[in-house]
């Protein structure tokens, strides 16, 4: 006699529960029908294991805030003799726009020159100025390292002024400055200015 068809050949497993039967598999269903299993997988284990890499085909460079600086009219330099010492006296009036979709919070602004010798290795060394930045009317919290915030999508003026200790230039030119912010995530976002001479 053909064994499909006798009553006693049924497996004791076809008629344990689901989660009892021991074919039963995390991440599988089991489906019987007559003497026919169909095993039907989840994808959701899957899913989990390529999620790193949809997250690297998905990323947006846009992800993080991207400042796009705008020198305004009113950016200016002049040289002052102190009896602490000279240095150039700096006001800078800047339109920065946040084209990121993450919001920004300054936590430190700092300047230095932009010379022939930075091809070769930095001249001046970075000089602090946050007491003095001024972002869409906001300032620094004294005492605590939490400055402006700029939302995404914004546009606001930055307004700084800032006395940096360097020699007197020989020229009365422009002068080229680099302008490092960081944020709160601790990156840096870095603009090559131009600064005429008052």
């Amino acid at each position: 006699m053909d064994p499909r068809y006798h009553e006693e050949a049924t497996p004791q497993s076809a008629l344990l529960p689901l989660a009892a039967s021991p074919i039963y598999r995390h991440g599988q269903s089991t489906v019987a029908r007559g003497w026919e299993a169909r095993v039907s997988t989840d994808p959701t284990p899957w899913l989990r294991a390529i999620e790193p890499v949809l997250k690297l085909i998905t990323w947006r460079p846009n992800a993080k805030p991207h400042l796009v600086f705008i020198e305004q009219p009113g950016c200016w330099w002049t040289y002052l003799d102190l009896p602490s010492g000279g240095g150039l006296q700096l006001h800078l009036l800047l339109q920065v726009t946040n084209d990121g979709i993450a919001g920004l919070i300054v936590s430190r602004v700092q300047i230095r020159r932009a010379r022939w010798g930075d091809y070769v290795g930095p001249i001046d060394p970075w000089q602090d100025c946050m007491p003095f930045v001024e972002l869409a009317g906001q300032r620094p919290i004294p005492g605590v390292d939490l400055g402006p915030s700029l939302p995404s999508r914004n546009a606001a003026v930055m307004r700084i002024v800032h006395h940096h200790k360097a020699e007197r230039p020989k020229l009365n030119e422009p002068l080229e400055f680099f302008l490092k912010i960081t944020d709160q995530h601790r990156r840096f976002h870095i603009a090559r200015l131009k600064v005429p001479a008052r």
